[in-house]
């Protein structure tokens, strides 16, 4: 959810679904397309390996952590549920991020609602505490 707080800053509140951030490791990633030459001369395959097999490395690695994420995400929506583990929601605006932790997914759209509330109030989310930024007076 994205909401405006008084000042026009805007944030943005959500529950984290996985215990960590995952990174964002496509910014920036630019594949040309359309790119073909003749590999049957030994300098020209030798080159296609240097440049294609790293792409090709990273691409099996950004698979594999798609594939753990799938098998790991039902596994934590099923002990968030029927254990009891806390859901983490976040509120980001900038460098500035606040968290706090609470069991149950209808207690933790409460504090997404009050959390809301407050960020149009106030400026800020009041109930959380500040994990990232520049430290605020409450």
């Amino acid at each position: 959810m994205t909401v405006t707080g008084r000042d026009g800053r805007r944030w943005r509140v959500r529950r984290r679904w996985l215990p960590w951030r995952p990174k964002n490791r496509l910014d920036g990633l630019d594949i040309v397309n359309g790119l073909s030459f003749d590999i049957d001369h030994p300098i020209m395959l030798f080159l296609f390996l240097l440049i294609v097999l790293p792409f090709l490395l990273i691409a099996v690695i950004f698979l594999a952590e798609l594939l753990l994420l799938l098998l790991i995400v039902p596994v934590l929506v099923i002990a968030r549920t029927a254990f009891g583990v806390p859901w983490t929601v976040t509120a980001k605006s900038g460098g500035d991020e606040f968290a706090a932790e609470v069991s149950g997914w209808s207690e933790s759209g409460e504090l997404i609602e009050q959390t809301r509330m407050e960020i149009e109030a106030t400026g800020w989310p009041r109930s959380m505490r500040q994990i990232r930024g520049a430290v605020r007076a409450r």
